[in-house]
């Protein structure tokens, strides 16, 4: 673990402690109270966070939020937002395991693909299950992957179109994966199964085992909110016609990296039992 300097954790602390209250104003001695500090040293970070424009020193000698960082945060939220984050990490993944990427969000009972990257032997390549625009079940089940089998069930029955058993089987069995694996494995399904409306069918499993052959059709992994709610999921297309499930696995494994990442990173919450990376 890196060791942290006691001057720089002070200074975040007297930040920390303004932006926490960004419209109250605290003399120098709530301040010291509050935050347990030195009286001297935090006179010292005072100033010198007035001179920097970060605080506003009144002419009660009291001190306030001052007008940088509110700028310096609306100048930066574009770039901190899950989808600008996860298209980042989607480049290092897409080169890393010659695949297709793409973050998808939920709209209403749809899910739409907001951002999409491509290795180079990927590139003008067009996946049937990869385009603009398509249905929440069963192709974004990793939406529910914040909720119980049962939260599920309810959420289903809530829908306009009631789904099909054979909807509903494949929506808990891709659940069942993600919260033994992390992530969801869509399978080719060479017996011409159900469709639900796109071009390709798939078949879902809950076990994967690591010397079984898998022709996997795609595989996706959710990325959490603050309120741990699925915020978005990435999707991989694109990859080997044939893996053992020991690949299976270690490319999942990679996706639900990059998920943590990004969920770390917006400060996303995951679920309890939700696999660890």
């Amino acid at each position: 673990m890196t060791k942290q300097s006691p001057t720089v954790m002070r200074i975040v602390a007297v930040l920390n402690f303004f932006l926490e209250h960004p419209q109250q104003i605290y003399s120098l001695a709530q301040v010291v109270k509050s935050l347990r500090l030195n009286r001297a040293t935090t006179h010292s970070i005072l100033l010198g966070l007035v001179d920097a424009g970060y605080l506003y020193r009144r002419s009660d000698k009291t001190y306030i939020l001052g007008p940088v960082l509110p700028s310096l945060a609306a100048n930066a939220q574009p770039l901190l937002s899950p989808f600008s984050v996860a298209s980042h990490e989607m480049r290092g993944l897409v080169d890393e395991l010659d695949v297709i990427a793409s973050a998808n969000a939920r709209e209403g009972n749809e899910i739409v693909v907001k951002e999409r990257a491509s290795s180079v032997n990927h590139l003008g390549v067009r996946r049937p299950n990869s385009r603009g625009r398509h249905p929440l079940l069963p192709w974004g089940a990793s939406f529910l992957m914040n909720k119980s089998a049962a939260e599920a069930e309810a959420t289903m029955d809530q829908m306009e179109i009631a789904p099909s058993d054979r909807l509903r089987n494949d929506v808990l069995t891709q659940l069942e994966c993600g919260r033994q694996y992390g992530f969801v494995v869509a399978l080719h399904d060479e017996t011409g199964g159900a469709s639900h409306g796109i071009d390709e069918s798939f078949r879902y499993v809950v076990e994967i085992a690591p010397d079984q052959t898998y022709r996997v059709g795609f595989m996706t992994a959710p990325i959490f909110g603050a309120a741990g709610e699925v915020a978005l999921c990435i999707s991989l297309h694109g990859l080997p016609a044939e893996m053992t499930g020991h690949a299976v696995v270690a490319a999942g494994k990679r996706l639900l990296q990059t998920c943590t990442h990004v969920t770390t990173f917006v400060r996303g919450r995951q679920p309890a039992a939700y696999p660890q990376t």
